[in-house]
């Protein structure tokens, strides 16, 4: 159970990683877009940044989280991962 629970901490934190890298990638895309995909782009990654926030903050509390209290954390926090993993490729899509 420990090294699992080690092991998708570190998945976790390495995709929160990845996704910040991401980030900063698609706002510097979104700069050279044209305007309408631009400014519809600003909205799509001010929402990816706070959901990115929000899972940092999921990720604290899933490391805190006793071993009851762990399980129940770590499927919302697939679920939420799924979700924004889902929004990044939406956004990448959209800015190619």
């Amino acid at each position: 159970m420990t090294d699992r629970r080690g092991d998708y901490e570190e998945k976790c934190d390495a995709e929160l990683s990845q996704w910040s890298v991401q980030l900063v990638i698609l706002k510097a895309k979104a700069e050279r877009a044209e305007a309408d995909l631009k400014a519809a782009s600003h909205k799509a990654l001010g929402i990816l940044q706070i959901n990115q926030e929000k899972m940092k903050v999921k990720q604290l509390e899933l490391k805190a989280a006793g071993n009851g209290q762990w399980e129940y954390l770590k499927e919302t926090m697939e679920k939420d991962r799924m979700n924004l993993r889902i929004s990044f490729c939406g956004v990448a899509a959209k800015l190619g």
